[in-house]
Parts: C-alpha cells; structure tokens; sequence
C-alpha cells in the first residue's frame, strides 16, 4: 500500500527520500548498515523503475540531495547525512525540495 501511496501522491524527492529511508532501515535490521551508510548496487535506471522516475530525474534527485547535503553518495555506497531533514522532506511537509517535483 506505501508504495502504491508513493508512486501516485508524492512528489519525486519525497518518494526518493521515503525510498532511501525504508531501504536504510530494512538493511539495518539485518546488520547490514555501518553508521548511516550502506550498499547501493542499484543503478539510476533501477531505482527509476522502482519510484516511476527516469533515470535522468532520478539523476536530479540525487544531484539535489547531495547538494542539500541530505546525501552523500559513492559508487555502490550511500551514506545519510541529514536523516531528519529527509524524513521532514519523505513526509511532505515541507514541500518542493530545489527545482525537483
């Protein structure tokens, strides 16, 4: 139901940021996150077709994220930086984050 929920009322950085966030808290229930950071081996056309994004938007998300400093990405390893902001932004209450939606 949550995903249904993303894909049809949420705005692109909010369905990232909540994506981001469900998948840091599914692997560190299994051990599988070293601080705030963990393995991403999915590509941007993945993670676009899981959220309904192309790949370039999902490319803008990321360029966002990071540069609200929400986000620091390395190949196959993300690391949350600002975890409450993402939350505030993966809730929608505080609207458009940059020029993304």
């Amino acid at each position: 139901m949550d995903h249904i929920l993303r894909l049809g009322r949420m705005f692109a950085h909010e369905r990232f940021a909540q994506f981001v966030l469900h998948l840091h808290d599914r692997l560190d229930r299994v051990g599988l996150v070293t601080g705030d950071s963990f393995a991403m081996p999915m590509t941007q056309e993945m993670l676009g077709d899981a959220l309904g994004m192309s790949a370039v938007h999902i490319n803008r998300t990321l360029h966002v994220m990071r540069r609200e400093k929400m986000l620091r990405t390395t190949p196959g390893r993300w690391q949350i930086l600002d975890r409450e902001r993402m939350k505030t932004f993966a809730s929608g209450e505080q609207g458009r984050l940059g020029e993304v939606h």
